[in-house]
C-alpha cells in the first residue's frame, strides 16, 4: 500500500471510531437514568390498568355477577396453561397471588421491571349472595373497606429478597415479592414506605370500580327480559309483584315493585338470563332490582304509544317511557334494608317515591342505576 493511501484509511477508521463514539454518547444519554424510570413507569401504569379492567370485565360477565377470579394457580408454572386460575367452586384456596392473566383473557402482563403482577380479593366474593351489598374487605393504608381487590406491582428486588425462577414444585413466594405488611397474610396493604425495604405499586378496584359496571349488567339483563316478554304478549309488560310481602308473585294492578317469579303465569323466556323460577345468580339481585310500567302498557294496557308515560329526568322531561328498570346500589345513609318492603330502603328520590325517576351519575347521595325504554 502506498503511504498516503495507507494514511487516508487510518483517517477514515479513526473518523469512524469518532462517529461511533458519539453515537454511543448520545444513545447512553437518551437512556440516562430518568428517562428508564419514566418508561418503567409508564408500563407499570398501563400494565396495572389494563389488569384492573380485566377483572371488572371478568366479574361483569361471570355466571355470577360480582363475582372475582382467584388468583394463578400454581400447579399450572411452566405448562402450557401458565396463568389460569385456581380451580375452586367457592372461596379461594389463597386470596393472593399472582395474577390469572390467562383466565382474564389478557396478555402476560408484566411491570417496568419484567415482573409479573400480583393481586388480592377481598373475602365475600366468591359465594353467593353477592350483590352491591356485599362489603368490601380490604383495608388501604388504615381506611377500613377500601377495597374489593388490589393489583400489585412488586418492581424490583429490595431488603434481601430472593427471587429464583418459579416453578410448579417452587411457587413464587408473597414474601419475596411484595413489601412489608403487603405480604403478611392478613387484609391490611399499605401504599408507600421506606425506599431502602418498600417499593410496591398498587392499584385498587374500589366497590364503585366493580359493581357501578356490574349493576348495568343486571340491569341491562332485566329490561332484555321484559322487552323480550312484551315481544311476545303484544307489546305489553307483567304487572310487578308488590313490595310486600316480598313473595316475587305477579299482582294484579301493581305498576310499580320487584319482577316476579312467573310472568303471566309462566318463566321467563329461554332467551332471557333470567332462570326459570327465579333461581340461581338471579337468587343474588332479585331483592335489589324493581321496574315500573306506564299504564299505557300494562297487561290490561292500550299497548299503542305513549300519551302520558313514564318521566325519567335527567335525561329528559318528556313522560315518553314505556318501562323503567332501577338497580340499587349499596345501602347509603339512613337506608336500612332490614325493612325490605319499601322503596326508600333501596332507592333515592325521586326513585324511591315510583312515579317519576332519574337516571345520575353516582355519588354518596345517589348510587341507583337506571336503564328504560
Amino acid at each position: 500500500m502506498k503511504p498516503r493511501l495507507k494514511q487516508q484509511g487510518m483517517t477514515l477508521i479513526m473518523l469512524l471510531f469518532i462517529v461511533g463514539l458519539t453515537a454511543t454518547g448520545y444513545l447512553l444519554h437518551g437512556l440516562n437514568p430518568t428517562t428508564v424510570k419514566i418508561e418503567r413507569n409508564k408500563k407499570t401504569v398501563e400494565a396495572l390498568a389494563e389488569a384492573k379492567a380485566a377483572i371488572v370485565g371478568w366479574s361483569v360477565k361471570n355466571d355470577t355477577p360480582g363475582k372475582l377470579p382467584c388468583p394463578e394457580d400454581v400447579a399450572a408454572i411452566g405448562f402450557t396453561t401458565e396463568g389460569q386460575e385456581m380451580a375452586a367452586a367457592g372461596n379461594c384456596p389463597s386470596n393472593i397471588g399472582r395474577l390469572p392473566w390467562r383466565s382474564l383473557g389478557v396478555g402476560d402482563l408484566r411491570d417496568g421491571y419484567g415482573e409479573r403482577l400480583w393481586y388480592v380479593l377481598s373475602p365475600g366474593f366468591r359465594v353467593s349472595p353477592i350483590n352491591s351489598d356485599t362489603p368490601a374487605q380490604l383495608m388501604v393504608d388504615g381506611v377500613a373497606s377500601r377495597a374489593v381487590a388490589i393489583i400489585f406491582s412488586a418492581g424490583p428486588i429490595v431488603g434481601g429478597q430472593v427471587r429464583p425462577t418459579p416453578t410448579a414444585a417452587t411457587p413464587p413466594d408473597v414474601i419475596q415479592y411484595l413489601d412489608l405488611s403487603n405480604n403478611d397474610g392478613d387484609n391490611a396493604f399499605i401504599t408507600s414506605g421506606a425506599s431502602v425495604n418498600f417499593n410496591d405499586e398498587l392499584l385498587v378496584i374500589n366497590h364503585d370500580d366493580l359493581f357501578g359496571a356490574v349493576e348495568k349488567r343486571v340491569a341491562g339483563e332485566v329490561l332484555n327480559c321484559l322487552e323480550i316478554f312484551a315481544a311476545t304478549n303484544g307489546g305489553k309488560y307483567p304487572w310487578a309483584s308488590s313490595l310486600a310481602p316480598v313473595d316475587y308473585i305477579e299482582d294484579i294492578a301493581t305498576l310499580t315493585g320487584r319482577l316476579p317469579d312467573s310472568p303471566g303465569g309462566g318463566n321467563w323466556s329461554g332467551a332471557c338470563a333470567i332462570p326459570a323460577g327465579g333461581s340461581g345468580w338471579w337468587l343474588n339481585w332479585k331483592e335489589q332490582v324493581f321496574f315500573s310500567i306506564a299504564d299505557e302498557y300494562k297487561p290490561t294496557g292500550a299497548a299503542a304509544t305513549c300519551g302520558s308515560c313514564l318521566t325519567v329526568n335527567p335525561p329528559s322531561a318528556s313522560a315518553d317511557k314505556k318501562i323503567v328498570v332501577i338497580v340499587a346500589g349499596k345501602a347509603i345513609v339512613g337506608q336500612n334494608r332490614a325493612v325490605n318492603t319499601t322503596l326508600t330502603s333501596y332507592l333515592e328520590a325521586p326513585n324511591s317515591v315510583g312515579i317519576s325517576f332519574s337516571q345520575q351519575h353516582s355519588t354518596p347521595a345517589f348510587n341507583d342505576v337506571v336503564v328504560y325504554r
